[in-house]
């Protein structure tokens, strides 16, 4: 028995929009998962989740979450900024009182300029002064993708390359915001490399809490793909499925024109 091709069209579109919304739902939230760069949820290569997992060895409780800040939290980090601009104030407003905020992403408005180092002989000079404690200890980084940050006059700095600084740090009313340029330096890659893992926990000054900021990237947060669909066309799925069904049987039986 021949089933028409408009049955088969409708059949195949309505497949089409659940075959991703059954693989959301049997995906398995702690196995390996994919996402755009410097994603801390992401174990590619250049995601950032091992970031995260260095934290979390060391004791230190962190969460990963859209870039609302609440007056509680301690450190946040921010390794991709794809903020909205109110969002960035809210942010710089939330370090006014009392947050430290760690810039990883050499883009952002939120940080110090930063440049590349210029000089491929370049090294880091182990013994020069570190005004921040928490990193007085590093002295071996691969430098081939760090950047130079440029400080402010009162700024403090560390981790010195030919007398300037791959991190430094400012004050903005009672809180601080640490520029870093050594962001490919803490992905999934490199983290277990010389002693980068030391500049992460160095960055958040092994504080008891950080919050890792997941900057509303495209794709990403904790909704599924069924979250994703509005009430309206999971309704509409339903329906062409109910009507796919009646056209086939009726077909198949010859029976009367459905209404």
């Amino acid at each position: 028995m021949a089933v028409d091709r408009r049955v088969l069209v409708v059949v195949a579109v309505v497949l089409a929009v659940l075959t991703p919304v059954v693989v959301a739902f049997l995906a398995d939230d702690d196995g390996p998962t994919s996402g755009p760069p410097f994603d801390p949820r992401s174990t590619d290569g250049d995601g950032t989740r091992a970031f995260v997992r260095v934290l979390e060895e060391v004791g230190i409780d962190v969460e990963v979450r859209p870039a609302d800040v609440d007056p509680g939290d301690a450190t946040v980090v921010i390794f991709e900024d794809l903020l909205l601009d109110a969002e960035r104030r809210q942010l710089r407003q939330w370090v006014r009182d009392g947050g430290d905020l760690v810039v990883l992403d050499p883009r952002s408005g939120l940080g110090r300029r930063t440049r590349p180092i210029r000089d491929a002989t370049a090294v880091l000079d182990p013994d020069a002064a570190c005004e921040l404690s928490a990193l007085a200890r590093v002295d071996d980084v691969d430098l081939s993708t760090a950047r130079i940050v440029d400080p402010g006059p009162d700024d403090l700095g560390c981790l010195t390359v030919d007398g300037e600084f791959l991190v430094v740090e400012r004050q903005l009313g009672a809180g601080t915001i640490t520029t870093a340029g050594v962001r490919r330096q803490l992905t999934n890659a490199q983290i277990d490399d010389r002693d980068h893992a030391a500049i992460a926990v160095g960055l958040v000054r092994s504080g008891e809490r950080v919050v890792v900021l997941d900057a509303a990237a495209p794709g990403g947060g904790d909704r599924s793909l069924v979250d994703l669909l509005p009430t309206g066309g999971v309704l509409a799925i339903v329906q062409l499925l109910v009507v796919a069904a009646v056209e086939k049987f009726r077909r198949s039986r010859r029976r009367g024109r459905v209404l």
